[in-house]
């Protein structure tokens, strides 16, 4: 039977309630890959090629489900409208009986979490990987989408040692060209967060563009220091204080600026993105 195609705002999703996806593409579920912020990854192997994917699934079945149905719409949303080569792609979207799925490539290097559970990072080798999430972070807010969950375990390694941000599930859609959002909505991981989202009430009207920016320095610092990242605290004066971690003065002078605990002195991605160039 033909599949049915379900375009909405340019977002492709393909019906599979009637069939099985996994059999329909000749997947056969290898393990148990990862957990996202809001669905299982599993790795798979295509059988007639041999060719790994990577296929997160968003179960239906709990209480939730509208729940689920927004955050996998608004992740189909953001990796097939945004397109750039480290972002992590979504080959295909679908609707599944109790479940949906969107399926990824499988990078066969690593993520940063891993990477950085093995030693801290030549500074030149780390500058050049957040030099790419960078660019990443920077193509998506110029189409008015905030990452909203920049961190290591979203960092993936490919076969070409590039660095390639994944998993918007959180992903904030900015309207009408407005450069402020609740507290609320800037969500991610904690130990990310910037200053002001820690100290933020609720309906606080905040930068989260601002708060992309910031996590990239708490990456940039937590691959060059093997630091454990904790809510709230003060990586900049971690930083300071280090006697284990020695930074060139402009490498120092990138993470400074990154992790600028004031948002208004804090640079845009773009600023961000030249002063990773000028190293």
């Amino acid at each position: 039977m033909a599949e049915q195609v379900s375009k909405e705002n340019q977002v492709i999703i393909h019906d599979f309630r009637d069939v099985d996806f996994f059999e329909k593409y000749g997947l056969k579920k290898l393990k148990f890959f990862g957990k996202g912020m809001s669905g299982d990854v599993i790795l798979v192997s295509q059988r007639s090629s041999f060719q790994l994917f990577a296929v997160k699934v968003f179960s239906l079945a709990s209480d939730d489900k509208e729940k689920r149905m927004r955050e996998f719409y608004r992740e189909a949303q953001v990796m097939q409208t945004v397109s750039h080569r480290h972002l992590v792609p979504c080959l295909l979207a679908g609707l599944c009986k109790g479940y949906t799925v969107i399926t990824m490539p499988f990078y066969s290097g690593t993520d940063l979490c891993n990477l950085s559970e093995h030693g801290k990072l030549h500074p030149s080798v780390a500058r050049r990987y957040i030099s790419q999430v960078a660019q990443a972070v920077e193509h998506l807010h110029t189409r008015n989408f905030v990452h909203n969950d920049i961190k290591l375990s979203n960092i993936f390694i490919d076969g070409a040692d590039q660095a390639i941000l994944g998993d918007p599930g959180l992903a904030l859609m900015l309207e009408n060209n407005c450069q402020t959002s609740t507290a609320s909505k800037i969500r991610g991981t904690k130990v990310y967060w910037p200053p002001e989202r820690v100290m933020a009430a609720r309906n606080d009207q905040l930068d989260p563009l601002k708060a992309d920016v910031y996590a990239i320095g708490v990456v940039f610092w937590l691959l060059v220091s093997s630091d454990v990242p904790e809510k709230g605290k003060n990586y900049l004066h971690s930083a300071l204080t280090s006697t284990d971690v020695f930074l060139s003065y402009d490498h120092w002078m990138i993470l400074k600026h990154l992790l600028e605990p004031n948002p208004a002195k804090r640079p845009a991605i773009s600023e961000v993105i030249k002063m990773l160039q000028v190293v």
